[in-house]
């Protein structure tokens, strides 16, 4: 109820602006949208790609290896120099990120698995790519003799692993 109230007595909902809410009592109360600190604090904690392969120091490439990640609710077998097209990330292209969810690590000798992560290992991937995927065409029956046709195209990233790295001991 109370929020129903504030709702319908916003008189201006507008980025960086002060606007009115009127309380119970119906004096009026000024507040800003708290985005102004809201974008101080960005600029503080801003995210770099210097700051975001700034652990990779720390970490050394394992040579044919391969590793099974969680990206997007998906698990995917990874070696170096593959490409996979998963859910849509938040990366500009030809940027590098660092995937941290790996489930598993191997060679040809050896294998190593998480439980359910390994926390010592990373993978190394580069954004190749921000698109849409081919469209999905869905006929809905509506009754005896009309139907209805949408389509709908799903964003992805296409990533090309760089390496599979390990901490250093």
């Amino acid at each position: 109820l109370y929020t129903r109230m504030l709702l319908s007595s916003l008189h201006a909902v507008r980025p960086n602006r002060i606007f009115c809410i009127k309380n119970s009592v119906g004096a009026v109360r000024r507040q800003t949208t708290g985005i102004e600190s809201l974008s101080k604090g960005l600029a503080e904690n801003e995210i770099t790609q210097e700051k975001m392969l700034l652990p990779v120091q720390n970490f050394t490439a394992v040579p044919d290896s391969f590793a099974v990640i969680h990206v997007g609710g998906h698990q995917y077998k990874v070696t170096e120099g593959d490409e996979i097209m998963v859910e849509k990330l938040e990366a500009p292209v030809l940027s590098q990120i660092l995937l941290d969810k790996v489930l598993l690590v191997g060679t040809k000798t050896q294998t190593v698995v998480g439980t359910p992560l390994l926390s010592r290992a990373k993978v190394l991937a580069e954004v190749q790519e921000q698109s849409l995927a081919e469209k999905v065409i869905v006929y809905k029956k509506l009754d005896h003799k009309r139907k209805k046709r949408k389509g709908h195209r799903q964003p992805y990233t296409l990533l090309k692993i760089v390496n599979v790295m390990v901490e250093k001991e």
